[in-house]
């Protein structure tokens, strides 16, 4: 029997009991792929990351995310999360890098928290489905919808779509209808006095989530959906996305990015984190 240390974690909040819990296994080297994935299923968070040896010596380590159902390349609050756990185990914060399947990840710290580069600028793709596929899944009417739906992702594809401001508070989402139609499905709203404030919420029940408390994946690709359903200025951007409200989990992702000549770069995500519990698994 082995034996192996983990911790749980608040991700995207200062405050334990908020934001997006997540669960931090460390030195799972000896970890196959299916004990992780049991692992996972075992603590039926939304994500659990499990950190093992980089295959560069030049980065600090390497993730690997699991889902309740499986594995995914890239996920924002794991990656947060893992940054958090590895800085307080090292006893400080240095700039490092991270290896995930999606590519490799520089971690810094602001006083906004952990903070990351996505190498993969995001992108849009169309849908064939409509605002009248979409509003009866979440209980809305079709006006509440402000925008066609996209596909937008940095990697990892989401549906997106944006809503009235209101109608968010006001979802009453069929789960095993969003199941049928799709992954994941991410709604937005704007602050209706902010320009650069986003208020979302996130729904996978087919992967296992019901609703996400924080996706940064997801904040990682909305600069790509807002652009190209209402354009963007060249410049610097400075956002800040809500999630997990609705929840009783409050969570808070700064997204920062900058457009040059029409072209979105890569993006950063950074958000807080705070431990919540640690301990012993046996495999």
């Amino acid at each position: 029997m082995a034996v192996y240390q983990f911790e749980t974690w608040d991700v995207f909040t200062p405050t334990r009991f908020q934001g997006n819990p997540l669960a931090v296994v460390f030195d799972c080297d000896p970890l196959s792929t299916d004990e992780m994935a049991t692992i996972a299923r075992e603590f039926n968070l939304s994500e659990t990351v499990f950190i093992r040896s980089a295959q560069d010596g030049a980065h600090r380590a390497a993730l690997r995310i699991f889902t309740p159902s499986g594995e995914l390349a890239f996920a924002g609050h794991p990656t947060i999360g893992a940054a958090h756990a590895i800085a307080r185990r090292a006893g400080e914060r240095s700039p490092f890098q991270l290896e995930l399947q999606a590519g490799v990840f520089g971690i810094d710290f602001t006083n906004k928290g952990a903070r990351f580069i996505n190498p993969n600028p995001p992108i849009t793709s169309p849908t064939d489905l409509s605002c009248d596929d979409i509003a009866p899944i979440l209980g809305l009417s079709p006006s509440d919808l402000l925008a066609p739906p996209l596909i937008a992702g940095a990697p990892t594809p989401f549906l997106t779509v944006e809503l009235t401001t209101d109608s968010l508070s006001r979802i009453q989402a069929d789960m095993s209808a969003i199941a049928r139609l799709c992954d994941e499905i991410y709604l937005v709203a704007r602050h209706p006095a902010r320009a650069t404030h986003f208020h979302t919420r996130m729904f996978a029940p087919g992967i296992g989530i019901p609703e996400d408390p924080a996706t940064g994946s997801a904040a990682c690709a909305l600069p790509a959906y807002i652009k190209a359903s209402t354009g963007m200025m060249d410049g610097s951007h400075n956002w800040t996305v809500e999630q997990g409200v609705e929840m009783g989990r409050a969570s808070l992702i700064n997204v920062s990015f900058d457009v040059t000549e029409g072209v979105i770069g890569c993006v950063s995500v950074s958000g807080h984190a705070t431990p919540v519990q640690s301990g012993e698994i046996l495999v």
